[in-house]
């Protein structure tokens, strides 16, 4: 973002918004949280492809605003897989050393 001529400041600005959509999201998804493990194949590819989407997205961005929209998709993206991954782990690791594989 500097080397696109944008401030410090607008960079920061971004990683905030990373943040306030976490806090916003997660408590809603831990409400779901046993629709999402009923459903957590499509919980981890969603996941996966607005990560994935994000840096598409990131690759082309040339405003402020470009960055802050691959940064919300990012960042939804973040809360719905990472958890995910975390179970999916758990699930199929061999009984009695799922922490082993996290």
């Amino acid at each position: 973002m500097i080397s696109r001529h944008l401030s410090v400041r607008a960079y920061s600005s971004v990683w905030t918004v990373n943040a306030v959509v976490i806090i916003l999201v997660q408590p809603v998804l831990t409400y779901l949280d046993s629709w999402f493990n009923d459903h957590l194949h499509g919980r981890l590819y969603t996941g996966l492809l607005l990560l994935a989407g994000s840096f598409v997205l990131l690759i082309g961005a040339n405003s402020y605003w470009q960055f802050i929209s691959a940064m919300i998709i990012l960042s939804l993206g973040e809360v719905s897989a990472m958890p995910a991954v975390a179970t999916f782990v758990s699930r199929f690791a061999p009984v009695g050393s799922s922490g082993r594989y996290q």
